[in-house]
């Protein structure tokens, strides 16, 4: 029981902080070392998404003997996948891991998905198109007569396009900017291609029979990238705070400035003077950078523009009004109507008229427009 707990309060403080999605990102966390192969159901709660597969966890608590060993590319422990392996008897062989998320993914929201992969020493060939599966649920969908170290037929959301996945010495990441349909709670990771469309690239010619790609896995993250916050209705002269809680290895950047006390941060104070559009760059440590925005309303009210007029003529003054919202012009005399927002002003002399408008929220908001009055030349 006590390991139990302290299993579950590591997970708070590793993961709950960070607001990573994924548990366990780094495969730190062992209910006890592994002891050979085909153990990462060690790290909870990784798993093969399916049976009869056995992806392995790599720690330096005890490693795999037989490999040629990566260092983690951070903490002590990674995953060990086949993208693809044939030998006599054995074709297209594949090994996956799973996990469930901390929380389900929102309908329309963007995250950085990412993890690192270094290619297993001992690999034949290298399977460049590696990627992720997101679902509601676990459930997988196996290739036709397969059972035994499956290929998984379903269709990734995320597929590496653009980097050959060939380097055994270093760690190579893998990132993409996903918007989410909504309700996806696991994260499967591998090879969901046929050896044909693997877009595979020769690293040794084998000796034998065996036709070996496998990987090293660490480091999986899920970072909400919407971060800018909500729009938001505020009184002339209130602050607001923008954006959301700061996450580590995270650069933010906002645009304009105006209006706030720290543009490099990530919940700056925003005090407007008028309705502005803010637009916030993410950058996750050189994995994605994404571009959010949030509209401030300031709630004024605006008298119109100063003005001339002749004197016995008429104009009118300020503009249409905010249901819900009362208006009163100041002086109220030489008005068509003191109780509107816009107005007919026929002053005979020149005058400044004061508008207030009380909103429904609370806000009060002044302004006031001069006319002047020109007398009537007469001409003889």
């Amino acid at each position: 029981m006590k390991k139990l707990l302290f299993i579950c309060s590591l997970f708070s403080s590793l993961f709950g902080f960070s607001q990573n999605l994924v548990p366990n990102s780094s495969f730190e966390i062992h209910t006890s070392c592994p002891t050979g192969g085909a153990e990462l159901y060690k790290a909870v709660p990784w798993d093969s998404p399916v049976p009869f597969s056995t992806p392995d966890l790599v720690s330096s608590c005890e490693p795999i003997y037989g490999v040629k060993l990566q260092n983690p590319h951070s903490g002590n422990s990674y995953a060990s996948i086949m993208a693809y392996f044939k030998n006599i008897g054995w074709d297209n062989l594949r090994e996956y891991i799973q996990v469930p998320l901390t929380n389900e993914l929102k309908r329309g929201t963007s995250y950085c998905v990412s993890f690192y992969v270094s290619l297993v020493g001992t690999s034949q060939i290298a399977v460049n198109k590696l990627g992720a599966y997101l679902a509601p649920t676990k459930n997988v969908d196996i290739a036709p007569g397969a059972w035994f170290h499956p290929q998984l037929i379903n269709q990734p959301q995320l597929t590496n396009a653009t980097i050959q996945l060939t380097d055994t010495l270093n760690w190579q990441l893998l990132s993409w900017i996903y918007k989410a349909e909504g309700g996806e709670k696991f994260i499967t990771i591998g090879n969901f291609y046929d050896i044909s469309n693997s877009d595979t690239t020769v690293i040794s010619e084998s000796q034998n029979s065996t036709i070996l790609s496998g990987y090293f896995i660490d480091d999986v993250s899920i970072y909400q990238l919407d971060r800018a916050g909500s729009d938001t209705l505020i009184c002339l002269q209130d602050s607001i705070l923008l954006g959301n809680e700061s996450l580590p290895d995270v650069a933010y950047t906002w645009f304009p400035t105006t209006g706030l006390n720290n543009p490099n941060i990530a919940q700056p104070k925003a005090s407007p003077s008028e309705t502005t559009t803010y637009f916030l760059t993410t950058s996750i440590e050189g994995r994605c950078s994404y571009v959010d925005t949030v509209v401030i309303k300031v709630r004024t009210v605006n008298a119109g523009k100063d003005t001339s007029i002749c004197k016995g003529e008429k104009v009118v003054i300020g503009e249409g009004g905010v249901s819900g919202a009362t208006y009163h012009w100041s002086p109220n005399f030489d008005l068509s109507n003191e109780f509107a927002s816009q107005t007919m002003a026929y002053p005979n002399s020149t005058r400044s008229f004061k508008l207030t408008a009380n909103f429904p929220e609370g806000c009060v908001a002044t302004d006031q427009v001069l006319i002047q009055v020109n007398p009537i030349k007469e001409i003889y």
